[in-house]
Protein backbone atom coordinates (compact mmCIF):
# COMPACT_ATOMS: atom_id res chain seq x y z
CA UNK A 1 0.00 0.00 0.00
CA UNK A 2 2.79 2.40 0.90
CA UNK A 3 4.61 1.87 -2.40
CA UNK A 4 1.38 1.86 -4.42
CA UNK A 5 -1.05 4.60 -3.39
CA UNK A 6 1.42 6.00 -0.86
CA UNK A 7 3.83 7.07 -3.59
CA UNK A 8 1.14 9.26 -5.17
CA UNK A 9 0.03 10.74 -1.85
CA UNK A 10 3.64 11.54 -0.93
CA UNK A 11 4.21 13.16 -4.31
CA UNK A 12 1.09 15.29 -3.89
CA UNK A 13 2.04 16.36 -0.35
CA UNK A 14 5.55 17.28 -1.54
CA UNK A 15 4.03 19.36 -4.35
CA UNK A 16 1.85 21.21 -1.86
CA UNK A 17 4.25 21.56 1.11
CA UNK A 18 7.81 20.83 -0.01
CA UNK A 19 10.24 18.21 1.21
CA UNK A 20 9.81 15.96 4.23
CA UNK A 21 12.59 16.06 6.82
CA UNK A 22 11.67 13.02 8.93
CA UNK A 23 8.94 10.41 9.33
CA UNK A 24 7.61 7.91 11.84
CA UNK A 25 5.65 5.05 10.36
CA UNK A 26 3.84 1.77 10.79
CA UNK A 27 3.06 -0.89 8.18
CA UNK A 28 0.46 -3.62 8.69
CA UNK A 29 -0.60 -6.80 6.94
CA UNK A 30 -4.21 -7.45 7.98
CA UNK A 31 -5.02 -10.07 5.35
CA UNK A 32 -2.29 -12.64 6.07
CA UNK A 33 -3.00 -15.02 3.19
CA UNK A 34 -4.77 -14.95 -0.16
CA UNK A 35 -5.59 -17.47 -2.83
CA UNK A 36 -3.44 -17.53 -5.94
CA UNK A 37 -4.88 -18.21 -9.42
CA UNK A 38 -4.81 -21.95 -8.86
CA UNK A 39 -6.74 -21.59 -5.60
CA UNK A 40 -3.79 -22.38 -3.33
CA UNK A 41 -3.31 -20.27 -0.21
CA UNK A 42 -0.18 -18.11 -0.20
CA UNK A 43 1.30 -15.89 2.50
CA UNK A 44 0.92 -12.14 1.93
CA UNK A 45 4.25 -10.32 2.24
CA UNK A 46 3.28 -6.74 1.40
CA UNK A 47 1.53 -4.19 3.58
CA UNK A 48 -2.16 -3.58 3.00
CA UNK A 49 -2.23 -0.62 5.40
CA UNK A 50 0.29 2.06 6.25
CA UNK A 51 0.31 5.07 8.53
CA UNK A 52 2.96 7.68 9.13
CA UNK A 53 3.56 11.06 10.65
CA UNK A 54 5.89 13.44 8.84
CA UNK A 55 7.61 16.71 9.52
CA UNK A 56 8.14 19.02 6.55
CA UNK A 57 11.50 20.69 6.05
CA UNK A 58 9.84 24.11 5.69
CA UNK A 59 7.71 23.62 8.81
CA UNK A 60 4.41 21.87 9.25
CA UNK A 61 3.31 18.33 9.81
CA UNK A 62 1.44 15.64 7.91
CA UNK A 63 -0.48 12.60 9.10
CA UNK A 64 -1.11 9.94 6.46
CA UNK A 65 -3.35 6.87 6.74
CA UNK A 66 -3.53 4.44 3.80
CA UNK A 67 -5.62 1.28 3.64
CA UNK A 68 -6.40 -1.29 1.01
CA UNK A 69 -8.76 -3.12 3.38
CA UNK A 70 -11.15 -0.36 4.52
CA UNK A 71 -14.66 -1.75 3.91
CA UNK A 72 -16.81 0.10 1.37
CA UNK A 73 -14.20 2.80 0.74
CA UNK A 74 -13.69 2.34 -2.99
CA UNK A 75 -10.70 4.51 -3.85
CA UNK A 76 -11.77 7.18 -1.33
CA UNK A 77 -9.25 9.86 -0.42
CA UNK A 78 -9.58 12.84 1.91
CA UNK A 79 -7.02 15.57 2.46
CA UNK A 80 -7.46 18.11 5.23
CA UNK A 81 -5.14 21.10 4.97
CA UNK A 82 -4.83 23.51 7.90
CA UNK A 83 -2.91 26.76 7.69
CA UNK A 84 -2.69 30.05 9.52
CA UNK A 85 -5.27 31.64 7.19
CA UNK A 86 -7.82 28.85 6.89
CA UNK A 87 -8.77 25.26 6.10
CA UNK A 88 -9.23 23.31 2.85
CA UNK A 89 -10.70 19.83 2.55
CA UNK A 90 -10.38 17.79 -0.65
CA UNK A 91 -12.41 14.59 -1.01
CA UNK A 92 -12.12 12.17 -3.87
CA UNK A 93 -14.04 8.97 -4.42
CA UNK A 94 -14.58 6.79 -7.44
CA UNK A 95 -18.28 7.69 -7.60
CA UNK A 96 -17.30 11.35 -8.16
CA UNK A 97 -15.20 10.34 -11.19
CA UNK A 98 -11.98 12.39 -11.32
CA UNK A 99 -13.26 15.68 -9.96
CA UNK A 100 -13.88 15.29 -6.24
CA UNK A 101 -15.19 17.88 -3.81
CA UNK A 102 -13.47 20.87 -2.23
CA UNK A 103 -14.63 22.60 0.95
CA UNK A 104 -12.98 25.35 2.91
CA UNK A 105 -13.15 28.37 5.15
CA UNK A 106 -10.91 31.32 5.81
CA UNK A 107 -9.93 32.08 9.39
CA UNK A 108 -12.92 33.54 11.24
CA UNK A 109 -15.54 32.44 8.66
CA UNK A 110 -16.86 29.53 10.71
CA UNK A 111 -17.61 26.07 9.36
CA UNK A 112 -16.07 24.80 6.14
CA UNK A 113 -18.47 24.93 3.20
CA UNK A 114 -18.40 23.57 -0.35
CA UNK A 115 -16.26 25.59 -2.76
CA UNK A 116 -16.77 25.63 -6.53
CA UNK A 117 -14.07 24.06 -8.67
CA UNK A 118 -13.10 26.43 -11.52
CA UNK A 119 -14.61 25.33 -14.83
CA UNK A 120 -11.25 25.22 -16.63
CA UNK A 121 -9.94 22.72 -14.05
CA UNK A 122 -13.13 20.61 -14.10
CA UNK A 123 -13.50 20.45 -17.89
CA UNK A 124 -13.98 16.85 -19.00
CA UNK A 125 -13.61 15.43 -15.48
CA UNK A 126 -17.08 15.91 -14.00
CA UNK A 127 -19.02 12.71 -14.57
CA UNK A 128 -18.70 9.01 -15.21
CA UNK A 129 -16.62 7.87 -18.16
CA UNK A 130 -14.06 10.62 -17.61
CA UNK A 131 -10.97 8.43 -17.58
CA UNK A 132 -10.21 9.10 -21.29
CA UNK A 133 -10.09 12.88 -20.64
CA UNK A 134 -7.86 12.44 -17.60
CA UNK A 135 -5.62 9.98 -19.43
CA UNK A 136 -5.27 12.38 -22.38
CA UNK A 137 -4.26 15.24 -20.06
CA UNK A 138 -1.59 13.17 -18.37
CA UNK A 139 -0.23 11.48 -21.51
CA UNK A 140 -0.26 14.68 -23.60
CA UNK A 141 1.54 16.54 -20.84
CA UNK A 142 4.10 13.75 -20.49
CA UNK A 143 4.93 13.78 -24.19
CA UNK A 144 4.97 17.59 -24.18
CA UNK A 145 7.50 17.42 -21.37
CA UNK A 146 9.67 14.96 -23.31
CA UNK A 147 9.53 17.05 -26.47
CA UNK A 148 10.42 20.29 -24.72
CA UNK A 149 12.95 18.82 -22.30
CA UNK A 150 15.66 21.28 -21.43
CA UNK A 151 17.64 19.00 -19.16
CA UNK A 152 16.58 21.07 -16.15
CA UNK A 153 15.06 19.40 -13.12
CA UNK A 154 11.99 21.66 -13.01
CA UNK A 155 8.66 20.02 -13.89
CA UNK A 156 7.19 20.68 -17.30
CA UNK A 157 3.74 22.23 -17.46
CA UNK A 158 0.93 22.29 -19.94
CA UNK A 159 -2.15 24.30 -19.05
CA UNK A 160 -2.96 24.06 -15.36
CA UNK A 161 -1.32 20.64 -14.88
CA UNK A 162 2.21 20.05 -13.62
CA UNK A 163 4.09 16.85 -14.39
CA UNK A 164 6.64 15.25 -12.07
CA UNK A 165 10.26 14.63 -12.94
CA UNK A 166 12.56 11.71 -12.22
CA UNK A 167 13.84 13.71 -9.23
CA UNK A 168 10.26 13.90 -7.88
CA UNK A 169 9.98 10.11 -8.14
CA UNK A 170 13.30 9.66 -6.35
CA UNK A 171 12.27 12.08 -3.59
CA UNK A 172 9.00 10.15 -3.06
CA UNK A 173 10.94 6.88 -2.94
CA UNK A 174 13.28 8.31 -0.28
CA UNK A 175 10.23 9.10 1.87
CA UNK A 176 8.87 5.56 1.31
CA UNK A 177 12.25 4.07 2.29
CA UNK A 178 12.36 6.23 5.44
CA UNK A 179 8.82 5.11 6.44
CA UNK A 180 9.81 1.45 5.93
CA UNK A 181 12.97 1.90 8.04
CA UNK A 182 11.00 3.73 10.71
CA UNK A 183 8.42 0.94 10.86
CA UNK A 184 11.18 -1.68 11.15
CA UNK A 185 13.10 0.20 13.86
CA UNK A 186 10.23 1.86 15.72
CA UNK A 187 11.89 5.29 15.63
CA UNK A 188 11.68 8.58 13.75
CA UNK A 189 13.72 8.31 10.57
CA UNK A 190 15.36 11.16 8.66
CA UNK A 191 14.49 11.41 4.98
CA UNK A 192 17.85 11.33 3.21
Amino acid sequence: MLGDLGAHVIDLLRWWFGEFSRVSGSLQIFVKERSDRAGSKIQVETDDAAAFAAECAGGGQALVQLSRVAPEQHNYMRFELYGSEGTLVLEYEQALAHLGRVSGARRGEGEVRPLPIPADLAEGLDGQGTFPALHARVVNGFFHGLASSTGRDAPSTQGALTYPTFADGLAAQLVIDAVVHSAERGIWEAVT
